[in-house]
């Protein structure tokens, strides 16, 4: 689908996989995905006045592939936008946005490819200007599962659209640290 300083607007259920695209002066795309539509592909904006709005509705689906951008995206309860992380710097992403919307239930889907993430790895999914999220949205990490003491940190998603692998730390761990703090502690009062 490509629009070269045209419109298209269309509301319904639809399914299609390639490569959405807005280009030339004032180029547009308005697109409601509804009734359970899936979309495979990317999204491009080519041009400083072409738009691409897209809203996912009615458990609509976007799988993304390569990096996309686009002016607004809308996602409501039961619509899905699935992420796949194949590497450090080789995920799927929305590169840039105007507006990032995530209704209460939109769920946030990441499957792993041939990728183990260690410690430490971070995935900016997202960057927008502006983001709507509902703490209430779900992440679906079924097909992203990590290592023993590995688990995803989605704290940052909300601010930023970023999530990270961090590691539990371990008992013996926690229990150094505590007794640390206590023998400072019996020190600190002797000492007085």
């Amino acid at each position: 689908m490509r629009t070269q300083g045209g419109t298209i607007e269309g509301v319904g259920r639809y399914t299609f996989e390639g490569r959405m695209t807005s280009a030339g002066t004032n180029g547009k795309i308005d697109l409601k995905m509804q009734n359970g539509s899936i979309y495979k592909g990317q999204t491009v904006i080519s041009g400083t006045t072409a738009k691409i709005n897209l809203s996912l509705e009615d458990a609509s689906e976007w799988t993304l592939v390569g990096s996309s951008s686009l002016s607004t995206l809308d996602a409501d309860a039961g619509s899905s936008l699935i992420f796949t992380i194949n590497g450090a710097a080789d995920f799927t992403r929305i590169s840039k946005s105007e507006s990032f919307s995530l209704d209460d239930g939109a769920i946030m889907k990441i499957v792993l490819g041939d990728y183990n993430p260690v410690d430490g790895d971070t995935f900016n999914l997202v960057s927008s200007d502006l983001y709507d999220i509902s703490k209430n949205i779900v992440f679906d990490f079924s097909e992203a599962e990590l290592a023993d003491g590995l688990f995803w940190d989605i704290d940052d998603f909300f601010e930023n659209g970023t999530i990270s692998v961090t590691s539990i730390p371990e008992p013996a761990a926690i229990a150094a640290a505590i007794g640390l703090a206590a023998a400072t502690l019996t020190w600190h009062r002797r000492k007085r």
